[in-house]
């Protein structure tokens, strides 16, 4: 039996375990119990993410994907957000990368290389690089 910590959340029980073996211990209580649960990722597992601010809002995801791939980063998703209430795009993006060894060095660059803009007359902007929560 692992070592279990328990906290009520809402309608929900929270539980906690101190170590790997103790988590996968517990998933596999549960799921010989057939208690329905969720189990969340470990930080090691979860992907890294970053925003980028300070292009336009018409930049295509493609270029960002494009030139962030060239420096040798893996790209799992780019993706540009909207506005809650206006639905419109936002000239911020945020950039989804498996977390690895190699991919602290993103946080090292503080923008990315130039990105042609559509609709610019090919002028080249850049974006300023921030980290999300990790």
């Amino acid at each position: 039996m692992p070592s279990v910590r328990g906290k009520l959340s809402g309608e929900y029980l929270k539980l906690y375990t101190d170590t790997f073996e103790d988590q996968r211990a517990l998933i596999h209580l549960l799921e010989e119990l057939d208690f329905e649960f969720y189990a969340i990722p470990a930080k090691t597992e979860r992907p890294i993410k970053v925003v980028i601010k300070g292009l336009p809002h018409d930049t295509p995801t493609y270029n960002i994907h494009n030139e962030l791939i060239d420096p040798g980063f893996s790209i799992d998703k780019v993706t540009q957000l909207i506005g809650r209430i206006t639905k419109q795009k936002l000239p911020i993006f945020q950039v989804t990368l498996p977390r690895n060894m190699h991919i602290t060095k993103i946080f090292d660059l503080n923008q990315i290389p130039p990105c042609p803009v559509s609709g610019k007359g090919g002028k080249l902007q850049w974006g300023v690089l921030t980290n999300l929560a990790t």
